[in-house]
């Protein structure tokens, strides 16, 4: 079943509101008819959420996923399942290929894959902060790398990349997390620089708490007793008195990859239910 704001984009993306003969814009996100899109970390959470958003507004969408078996199915549109973990040059490359071999272009690229492993300061593992560099950061770089001449062939191609609250302001026991993250923002900022040139619009999305898998996981690692409970409190501690859901982010993300948004680049969007503007006492 269709999130209720997905039930109102779905049935009013089925109307040409164009007065352009023969090509569709849909409404709200506006996209141009046949878009190419390629969303990493689609197979759970924000990424599934955004790609299936993507697929059900009529753009060509690409979900990739690192494991083989998490092609989750959707009620309406179509994801186009790609398998590829992004920390690896070799893998991206091959899953930007079959992206080529079938389109001449890339409109929009969705870098979101991520991990997490949780750690006071004093006792992180290096091998655990290069497994989340390699995701975090240098998944990011490869994605640009190989993905770079597809997007310079788009008429109006943007990337987003999905960061995290904890680039700006943070906890506990996330000091690595919340590092590779930061790094991602000041990446996205330096790359909106570089391909403005390109007319290639570069934006990073900082979500806050978000009911996905990765939280969850955080919840029973921290608080094993009662995890339910734990995200329960979280949700309180947001002056919208919740957690947010997977695709309230994704609106961002798309708005963010749109025509809509075709004067923005180099920004960080929050959105994290008014979490960072609240003054801890």
């Amino acid at each position: 079943m269709l999130h209720p704001w997905l039930q109102v984009i779905y049935f009013r993306s089925m109307v040409d509101i164009s007065s352009t003969k023969g090509e569709l814009r849909l409404p709200l996100f506006n996209f141009p008819k046949n878009s190419v899109a390629l969303v990493t970390g689609a197979g759970s959470g924000i990424g599934f959420a955004t790609a299936t958003l993507l697929s059900q507004v009529g753009v060509i969408t690409y979900g990739l996923t690192k494991i083989a078996d998490d092609k989750p199915e959707i009620s309406h549109g179509l994801i186009r399942w790609l398998v590829a973990d992004v920390s690896d040059r070799d893998q991206v490359d091959s899953a930007i290929s079959r992206v080529r071999e079938e389109h001449e272009s890339l409109d929009f690229l969705v870098s979101n894959a991520a991990v997490v492993r949780h750690a006071p300061v004093g006792d992180v593992l290096i091998s655990d902060l290069k497994y989340m560099l390699d995701t975090n950061l240098i998944g990011y770089f490869n994605l640009m790398g190989s993905a770079l001449p597809l997007l310079k062939k788009s008429k109006a191609a943007s990337v987003v990349a999905v960061s995290s609250i904890h680039a700006q302001t943070t906890s506990r026991m996330v000091s690595g997390y919340a590092a590779t993250k930061g790094a991602l923002v000041s990446a996205v900022k330096a790359s909106a620089l570089d391909l403005g040139a390109d007319g290639i619009r570069v934006n990073v999305v900082l979500p806050g708490s978000v009911d996905t898998p990765m939280l969850r996981a955080s919840a029973n690692l921290r608080f094993p007793e009662n995890p339910d409970a734990q995200i329960d409190e979280w949700g309180r501690s947001h002056p919208l008195g919740r957690i947010l859901e997977p695709e309230e982010v994704a609106h961002a993300i798309i708005f963010l990859g749109s025509p809509m948004a075709s004067g923005i680049t180099g920004a960080t969007l929050i959105v994290d239910g008014g979490l960072s503007a609240k003054l801890a006492l």
